[in-house]
């Protein structure tokens, strides 16, 4: 008999009861995330055993999604073999789980978009896009798609870069974007209309991802990608804003829950070492596909004292510039450069993972007030270490200085980072023009000055 007694116990334990199925229940969906992998085929092994492990011990509905730049053009092995090896990690994706791909500016440095999006989905995987192809009107893939997860709906959209003078050249006609702010505007309230967790997947970069947010309400995720960058910022419990990484060496696994207090969100980053445990098939289809090399790929242009992350590799380059060139200051672009440096002998193929696009270095005067106030305030944005206030994207590498404002400075930088208004802009905080290329002193000339010191 329920008599008023065990009623008003049964009225006093429910608060207790519901935070009680809260701090027990699992997770309704788990997404394993990454983006710009890039070919990045000495992680490419570990990548695969890695999301295996996750998903062999995954609660919940498993996805996993691949936020652009699959490919990457100065890898000779997937130029070789047309990104066999690529294609092969989205299949074994798919072995594990629902798996989805957007595309990013890399994703034609091999062929035509069609034929990358026409290779993902026969791979078994989603290809989702914003993206239209002009010479045919229609678009690369779906803009968006739901996931069921318990009683959860939840609507993973896509944004990808308006940026055309970063697709190659010969495929610039095959792409027409839109401005991801103007389209978050426009179109998420129509994407999103009764998703419980909006999921904005966006290959822009950092600031591109900032322009969505006033679009975006608690809950939601926000995935960025192409500043190859690795932090998770929360700003609720339902809300976070995340970048998994780069080159194929780290991800990460974000968990949904429904609880009785709402949605709530967590995620872990996977980072991987030489430690990491590799995919067997993986690793002996890379094994054969060596003999795609050639001598000259195989050619040694020196050696590394240790082995080098990147940023510790791109750094170790800055400061052999700094001092070759009798600069104060060494400026390096970070996503000018992909990989770290293995120990010893660096062969030209290592050479290419770690050097993406080779160039000259620019020099130039900046006076000690600018780079104090406003250059060397956006340097060194290290993952793990950089406030997110203090994000701003791609970044530059810098050698130490501790500037006198009453002086100017003599700055070594990478010479693409100082080609246009908008990179000056976007990368020194400032247009501070009057940087000259040295055409006789490319990048791959000081790696090479760096591995073989006198």
């Amino acid at each position: 008999m329920l008599t008023r007694r065990t009623l008003a116990a049964l009225t006093l334990a429910t608060p207790f009861i519901a935070r009680a199925r809260e701090s027990v229940t699992e997770p309704v969906q788990t997404l394993i995330l990454m983006g710009d992998l890039h070919s990045g085929y000495a992680w490419t092994p570990k990548l695969l055993a890695a999301v295996r492990r996750e998903v062999a011990t995954a609660r919940g509905q498993v996805a996993i999604v691949v936020n652009g730049d699959v490919f990457e053009h100065n890898n000779a092995i997937s130029r070789r073999n047309e990104g066999a090896v690529d294609i092969a990690l989205i299949r074994g994706f798919v072995g594990l789980a629902p798996t989805y791909v957007t595309i990013g500016n890399h994703d034609s440095d091999l062929f035509d978009p069609r034929r990358f999006a026409a290779a993902v989905t026969g791979s078994g995987a989603v290809l989702l896009s914003d993206i239209t192809d002009p010479r045919s009107d229609l678009a690369y893939g779906p803009a968006s798609v739901t996931l069921r997860a318990g009683r959860l709906r939840l609507v993973m959209a896509v944004l990808g870069t308006p940026v055309m003078a970063i697709y190659p050249k010969q495929w610039r006609g095959a792409y027409s974007v839109p401005e991801p702010a103007d389209y978050a505007k426009a179109r998420f309230g129509t994407l999103f209309a009764g998703a419980d967790l909006p999921i904005a997947l966006v290959h822009a970069g950092f600031m591109a991802d900032r322009s969505v947010l006033p679009s975006l309400k608690p809950p939601f995720l926000l995935h960025g990608a192409h500043d190859h960058l690795r932090f998770a910022e929360r700003f609720a419990p339902d809300a976070m804003h995340l970048h998994s990484g780069s080159w194929s060496s780290a991800f990460q696994v974000v968990r949904v829950f429904d609880t009785a207090g709402g949605i709530r969100l967590d995620a872990r980053d996977v980072v991987l070492d030489a430690d990491s445990a590799s995919d067997a098939g993986m690793a002996a289809m890379l094994a054969q596909a060596q003999s795609l090399l050639t001598p000259a790929d195989l050619a040694v242009v020196g050696t590394a004292p240790h082995a080098m992350a990147l940023d510790e590799a791109v750094l170790f380059l800055a400061d052999s510039i700094r001092r070759h060139d009798k600069v104060d200051l060494a400026l390096m672009q970070h996503t000018t450069f992909g990989d770290g440096l293995p120990a010893g002998p660096v062969r030209v193929v290592e050479r290419d993972a770690f050097l993406r696009f080779d160039g000259p270095i620019a020099y130039g005067k900046v006076d000690g007030a600018t780079l104090r106030d406003v250059v060397l305030k956006r340097v060194n944005q290290f993952d793990g270490r950089t406030a997110y206030a203090r994000r701003t994207g791609d970044f530059l590498y810098a050698t130490p200085l501790v500037p006198d404002p009453a002086r100017s400075y003599s700055v070594a930088i990478t010479a693409y980072s100082v080609s246009s208004e908008r990179n000056r802009r976007e990368l020194l905080g400032a247009d501070l023009p009057g940087f000259v290329p040295d055409p006789a002193r490319p990048l791959s000339a000081a790696i090479a000055t760096a591995l073989n010191p006198v």
